[in-house]
């Protein structure tokens, strides 16, 4: 890609070089910003749960703050994408990096539940518009292959800084109190400043016109594969939100051995990220599919069947895997399928879904838990994944086994 710059003549090659670089760096940098949303606050739980008064009505109000960032993405990240369509992703970006350092900092500064709670759900709306308003502009500055391999690359440095970010989080915490770590949402003031030195950096030759408006009938034509995101995404949070109960039912309950299985999963989710643009060019889209919902298939019936750590580990990491190929495989679909004059809003309610999938998966496995215990809820739901994949290779996935051609400026 190369890129052209507004108001005239390109200026020095050396200057212009940099500021690209700048932009490919707040771009591929917004899925730590992702991951911080969730890591940076999940090791001070208990002492904020303390600090809001202790026992059951502290700890749910903890576990408030880390639920309300979800619901914040799930109300932003649709709108975001209407947003892109009609003030361009550039803006949107901009804006949201703005709110999100705005909102992630501010427990460092103010005090009280409702207002922290309010900060967090303007943190998850402002990850949301960011999210959207980047996997946007990425599709618009690169070609087809490229944009596979840097979502790739994104995707990959998010889950790592997930890992990372995390331990971060717990040493900060523990020299600096409960809201220490909050100064990590700090990077997006960061990357605001690195985005803005980009400001006059727009797409180049090779990449797709600007969208007219449309109506959302192309949306709705898609409902299936959205369907298939939410489906996909209900299981690709069974490692946040039921691996360390597992665990507790065999016996495991030691925060140091939990972290370490989960580790697994975000370890794994980078490496797929990482190697999805080699794996579809070998494998084409219907097949990437099914190996993707095989390993999440795989890593649940691994943990229903075996309950060790160590076999609950190798299970988080099918499951990341599977998880870290789904995480590019979607937004790829989706920039290559969505009529161009709705993509901003085909990729914002993409966002929406795959975090809807978080939210409602207690209410999924619940009954499922009381029917088969938890064990059982495993193996059900990988034996679901299992008939997933095999409807994927047999039908050769969503708009044929290989990506479409895409139009492209001379």
């Amino acid at each position: 890609m190369s890129g052209e710059y507004e108001g005239g003549a390109a200026p020095d090659p050396a200057p212009a070089r940099m500021r690209l670089w700048l932009l490919y760096l707040t771009l591929g940098s917004c899925g730590c910003l992702i991951a911080l949303l969730f890591c940076a606050v999940a090791p001070v739980l208990p002492t904020l749960a303390e600090h809001f008064g202790g026992g059951a009505g502290g700890a749910f109000s903890a576990q408030m703050v880390m639920a309300v960032s979800t619901l914040g993405i799930i109300a932003g990240a649709s709108p975001a994408g209407w947003l892109v369509e009609r003030r361009g992703g550039r803006a949107v970006l901009l804006g949201s990096l703005a709110l999100y350092t705005l909102g992630g900092t501010a427990a460092l500064y103010v005090d009280g539940r409702e207002v922290l709670l309010a900060s967090r759900f303007v943190l998850g709306l402002a990850t949301g518009g960011l999210i959207t308003a980047s996997v946007v502009l990425i599709g618009q500055h690169f070609d087809a292959a490229a944009r596979a391999r840097f979502l790739g690359y994104a995707n990959a440095a998010g889950a790592v800084a997930g890992v990372s970010g995390g331990v971060l989080a717990g040493v900060i915490g523990s020299m600096g109190g409960w809201r220490a770590p909050f100064a990590l949402y700090g990077l997006g003031l960061v990357l605001l400043l690195s985005g803005l030195a980009a400001a006059r950096v727009r797409p180049g030759a090779g990449t797709e016109p600007a969208a007219p408006k449309g109506g959302a009938s192309g949306i709705l034509a898609l409902w299936p594969i959205y369907l298939t995101i939410l489906c996909a995404y209900v299981v690709v949070f069974m490692t946040t939100t039921q691996v360390s109960f597992l665990l507790a039912a065999n016996g495991t309950s030691s925060p140091a051995v939990v972290g370490l299985v989960l580790s697994g999963a975000s370890l794994l989710a980078a490496v797929g990220a990482w190697l999805y643009g080699r794996v579809a060019a070998r494998l084409g889209r219907g097949r990437l599919l099914a190996l993707a919902l095989f390993l999440l298939g795989a890593g649940c019936a691994v943990m229903g069947l075996w309950t060790q750590p160590a076999m609950t580990f190798a299970g988080c990491c099918l499951t990341g895997l599977g998880g870290g190929l789904l995480n590019v495989y979607f937004p790829v679909l989706l920039m290559d399928l969505a009529p161009l004059p709705v993509r901003g809003r085909a990729l914002g309610l993409l966002y929406t879904v795959q975090f809807f999938g978080d939210f409602i998966n207690p209410f999924v496995i619940y009954p499922l838990r009381l029917g088969f215990g938890i064990e059982g809820a495993f193996v059900a739901i990988g034996g679901l994944m299992f008939a997933g994949a095999l409807a994927a290779a047999l039908r050769g996935g969503f708009g044929g086994s290989a990506p479409r051609p895409v139009a492209v400026q001379p």
